[in-house]
């Protein structure tokens, strides 16, 4: 490798962990940002950088890549790249990205907990055209759709298992928020007590303004509880609102 290529793929590295910081930064002003919400993958932010430019060819035909983790589709105005299975080998989907759309892919893992070990949770890119994500029910990103031309780099983020009390990046639902949901403050906090971790409280008042690392002394008691999520193995948020109604309820909480 030349000193000239060892330059550009540390600029690449540091600018793609420089977007994703930028990212986690942003989402920290407040727990309820959708960049760290389960039920909703989001495109990575990278922003437009053009750090090289990678040809589609204009004929492919549907192929399976990477022990049916992905499928790729050459349509007349697009690329279409389904995933279709948890990430096996993330290696071997770069590589067929590359080798078939001549697309450079990293695959980025990041601290997730066991229910996304191995599954796409954002796909984004450093280049002047953000891809098209669509994201399914349980909120994993399905479908990712380029137009013919597209130039950049694609970024996949993929969970990966995360070390005792790293905090998750993409995260989920608790399953035990099922027992929980709607239960007040008075209510729920003897079992809240026995997750056996940290709790950080949020709430949401019925305008839809979030209270963050709220004292859950001061939590009112006609306040229900609308969600539990993991943001380690060994810490939770809980989320009370005054309005059940007008909050989302997630898949693990119905």
């Amino acid at each position: 490798m030349s000193e000239l290529q060892k330059f550009k793929d540390d600029l690449e590295r540091e600018l793609v962990a420089a977007a994703h910081r930028r990212n986690l930064a942003a989402a920290a002003t407040s727990a309820r940002n959708k960049q760290l919400k389960p039920i909703l993958a989001v495109t990575l932010a990278m922003g437009a950088i053009t750090l090289g430019v990678f040809g589609i060819p204009m004929v492919l035909d549907s192929t399976p890549a990477a022990a049916d983790a992905i499928a790729i589709t050459q349509l007349q105005d697009r690329v279409e790249i389904r995933v279709i299975d948890v990430v096996n080998d993330p290696g071997t989907v770069a590589a067929k990205l590359e080798d078939e759309l001549g697309i450079r892919a990293d695959m980025l893992p990041v601290p997730a907990p066991p229910e996304l070990i191995g599954r796409v949770n954002a796909v984004g890119n450093i280049g002047p055209v953000e891809p098209e994500v669509k994201v399914s029910s349980d909120g994993q990103v399905e479908l990712v759709t380029l137009p013919v031309g597209f130039s950049g780099i694609l970024i996949i983020e993929y969970g990966r298992r995360a070390a005792p009390g790293e905090t998750y990046i993409p995260t989920v639902t608790d399953t035990r928020c099922a027992q929980l949901f709607g239960l007040t403050p008075s209510s729920s906090f003897e079992q809240l007590e026995g997750l056996e971790g940290s709790l950080r409280f949020e709430t949401v008042n019925a305008d839809g303004q979030v209270g963050v690392d709220v004292d859950p002394q001061t939590i009112p008691d006609h306040y229900q509880l609308t969600d539990l999520m993991a943001l380690s193995s060994n810490s939770y948020l809980v989320t009370f609102s005054e309005d059940p109604g007008t909050e989302q309820v997630h898949p693990n909480c119905r």
